[in-house]
């Protein structure tokens, strides 16, 4: 901290210059980023109910008056002029957000050996994903992505370490410090740009622009000092800065590692000045080495192979949702022009003025009468109109409607599988976005949770503390994947479906198969799978540790009714041989209700591998006295099995032998007569 602040004394802040290159670069990407900015902002604003934006013929967006004037006064609509609403693209943005963000992503972390230890930090690291999911606000995060990328092509996420989250600690320098935690900024598709013409991956280099807190940015970390004035643009039509915002367009310049700055650059500026000078790359693994990785990671809802940029859903649905309002709005100026309940009145005069009062007497002179006036019917071609456009919208959206002419499960059925196949594609560009959003968050655990803390994970039996954590624990296991199938929404008909065909296949358990139906989720369902293979991982580390670990001085537990048996023991005294009851057994041996099968194969792979072959003798020794124990106790298993079998092929055939037979069928009358 003295040497920073002695550094911000010998600098002057307020010329502290933008580099040309920097400069030159983030304006090429501003440029480029900005000429399709306002169809984005139109995106937005249709999804917000903001549904008579448009752009101009110069791009610019404009807005179409809503209310009425009085005639001859600007900045209003005629009176007999209606222009409603009917947000049918919220529905369709929610629908699809919903289905995204409906499941938790299902994280698996692949070991880069096959060494217990990297087994367990992998299972460790997976986790402490989920652990951070809520923790980090990975969810909140997520969805609003998500959403941007549904509205307006493209969303953004960077999660970075934040300091400034307490508890504080002493710096040893009389100062106090965050003990810091994981955080995540989303960015918009109007706010991020990168090389023009190259696709974001490919980029060397990103630059960002966000309205960001003025007390925020002057107490980042490195902030050189100075007063900030408040620059962010409030309004996406005009040019406009509102002074009593307090928001500063902060500005992040972020280049890759490359032979020419081994280390990249990131240069953070403002007010058109540096504030921040300028630091290496800001993507670090847990070993403090610099990767050449997006630090930012992105999603779009299509790729647009022509163009660097995303395809979003909501610009195909624009002109279907003007049509629904037109027709709407010609409706309603039907209502108003043809629908009002007009008098003609025949040789009548009316001495009182109508009044809308129910029941009330009105005086009249003459003999003549007064009729309704004969209105016309509202056109069917407004109606037809209506539902043609949000026919066409459904169509683009894959949200369609089952047509009432299909009444078969099967054509139903069929019909909802088109519709979520077109999901996919936006699936799988989400299982990657969440694969390196945990990636990046993995490498933050592993180089900022240095102290010791109580991290808690969710376990099998709700949160499962794991007392002085620290991330150097996880080994640098960071390979993360999430398969598309994990972010498939179901429904809790589709769930219990699938737990019903485990449990008829035997694969699951009567009790829990109604545990999960009664949670509403299957992933518990793997859960006895992943402990029986976490047990034999163990075993497996309790043996790579030396005999002496996994032969402890346990009691013996004999497998099954077996005999414990008997050792030739020398008397230390005698120097005789004598017979000792076998008492004494390893500690870790396998047990009758292990799953014994996944342990021999979890095993059987190992034993193949080259750590199995490095191990000392007494060690392998160790190991094929447990895999032989395996053996043991399947062989006696599968002996029971068919025992029980036999005993009920037996009882089935007794009851057979049992029963008394019956009579003969009759012969069939209908052959007989058509022979005579």
């Amino acid at each position: 901290m003295a040497v920073l602040d002695a550094v911000k004394r010998a600098i002057n802040p307020d010329k502290m210059e933008v580099p040309e290159d920097i400069s030159a670069r983030m304006k090429r990407g501003r440029d480029a980023m900005r000429e399709d900015a306002p169809k984005r902002n139109e995106c937005l604003a249709h999804a917000r109910g903001e549904q008579y934006r448009y752009l101009d013929a110069k791009n610019a967006l404009k807005s179409l008056p809503t209310t009425t004037s009085s005639y001859g006064e600007a900045g209003g609509k005629a009176p007999h002029r209606v222009r409603a609403v009917r947000n049918f693209i919220f529905d369709i943005v929610e629908t699809e957000v919903a289905a995204a963000t409906q499941r938790v992503p299902g994280y698996e972390v692949s070991p880069s050996g096959t060494e217990p230890r990297r087994i367990s930090a992998a299972r460790l690291a997976r986790k402490v994903l989920y652990y951070g999911y809520e923790k980090w606000g990975v969810d909140r995060a997520l969805e609003q992505v998500v959403r941007y990328a549904v509205v307006a092509d493209e969303g953004f996420a960077w999660p970075y370490w934040d300091s400034t989250v307490g508890p504080y600690l002493d710096d040893g320098e009389g100062g106090l410090v965050g003990q810091g935690e994981i955080a995540i900024r989303v960015y918009g598709p109007n706010e991020v740009f990168g090389e023009p013409g190259i696709k974001f991956e490919q980029s060397r280099w990103i630059g960002l622009e966000q309205a960001r807190d003025i007390s925020e940015v002057m107490a980042m970390e490195g902030y050189v000092g100075g007063n900030l004035n408040a620059d962010a643009q409030t309004s996406d039509v005009e040019t406009e800065v509102n002074p009593q915002s307090k928001l500063v367009l902060v500005k992040d310049y972020l280049e890759r590692p490359s032979p020419q700055n081994p280390s990249g650059r990131w240069v953070t500026m403002a007010n058109d000045r540096v504030i921040v000078p300028e630091r290496p790359y800001p993507c670090v693994d847990g070993e403090g080495n610099i990767c050449d990785e997006p630090v930012l990671h992105r999603l779009t809802y299509a790729e647009d192979p022509s163009k660097e940029r995303g395809s979003g859903l909501v610009r195909h649905l624009l002109d279907s949702q003007r049509q629904v309002n037109h027709a709407v709005s010609k409706t309603s100026e039907w209502v108003n022009l043809a629908l009002n309940p007009q008098l003609l009145l025949k040789n009548v005069k009316l001495l009182d003025k109508l009044t809308d009062e129910p029941g009330a007497v009105f005086n009249a002179r003459g003999s003549g009468e007064a009729v309704w006036r004969q209105v016309p019917q509202i056109p069917a071609e407004l109606f037809k109109l209506k539902e043609e456009a949000i026919a066409d919208m459904a169509r683009i959206a894959a949200q369609n409607d089952i047509p009432s002419q299909v009444e078969s499960g099967r054509g139903i059925q069929a019909l909802l599988e088109k519709d979520a196949s077109r999901r996919a594609n936006f699936l799988k560009n989400l299982a990657r976005f969440d694969a390196r959003l945990a990636r990046h968050c993995l490498y933050l655990v592993q180089r900022h949770y240095t102290e010791p803390r109580l991290l808690k994970v969710r376990g099998e039996r709700g949160i499962e503390p794991i007392a002085d954590f620290y991330g150097s624990q996880l080994c640098d296991e960071t390979d993360v994947r999430v398969a598309p199938d994990s972010l498939e929404p179901r429904t809790r008909e589709g769930i219990e479906k699938k737990i019903l065909a485990f449990a008829d296949r035997g694969w699951i358990s009567p009790h829990a198969a109604m545990a999960a139906i009664n949670n509403g989720t299957a992933e518990s369902l793997v859960e006895t799978y992943e402990r029986a293979v976490a047990r034999a991982n163990l075993i497996i580390l309790k043996i790579t540790e030396g005999p002496e670990v996994l032969f402890n001085s346990s009691p013996r537990r004999p497998f099954g009714n077996e005999d414990p048996g008997f050792e030739e023991v020398e008397n230390p005294e005698t120097g005789e041989v004598e017979q000792v009851p076998n008492e004494y057994v390893p500690g870790w041996m396998p047990r009758p209700f292990d799953k014994i099968k996944v342990q021999r194969d979890v095993f059987e792979d190992w034993m193949q591998s080259t750590e199995y072959d490095d191990l000392d003798p007494p060690s392998q020794e160790a190991a094929n006295t447990y895999y032989d124990a395996l053996l043991q106790i399947e062989a006696k298993q599968n002996a029971e099995a068919a025992q029980a079998q036999q005993q009920t092929a037996e009882a089935l055939g007794m009851n057979n032998a049992a029963r008394k037979p019956s009579p003969p069928p009759m012969p069939d009358q209908t052959e007989l007569f058509s022979q005579s």
